[in-house]
């Protein structure tokens, strides 16, 4: 069985996004180069550490990132086999 990761980058690029941010401007934030933002937007999956800096720079909180992320795929899971 396929097992999808969670789409973190995705909820991270929402919320930076509803914010005004830039990616450099929530580099500059959280500490990380805006090329390493841009690559944990498409997938790439950031320590925790890392995600802690990401969240607060959003003004939100871990636990926040990860349960969207998991709402997230658990609909395009539901999606997927509708169309099944």
């Amino acid at each position: 069985m396929f097992m999808a990761s969670l789409p973190v980058g995705d909820v991270i690029r929402l919320r930076r996004e509803q914010k005004g941010l830039s990616q450099v401007a929530l580099a500059d934030a959280s500490g990380l180069s805006s090329q390493y933002i841009s690559l944990v937007e498409l997938g790439r999956n950031p320590s925790l550490d890392t995600l802690s800096s990401i969240a607060a720079s959003l003004g939100c909180k871990v636990s926040d990132l990860v349960l969207d992320a998991e709402a997230r795929l658990i609909r395009q899971e539901h999606s997927n086999a509708r169309d099944d």
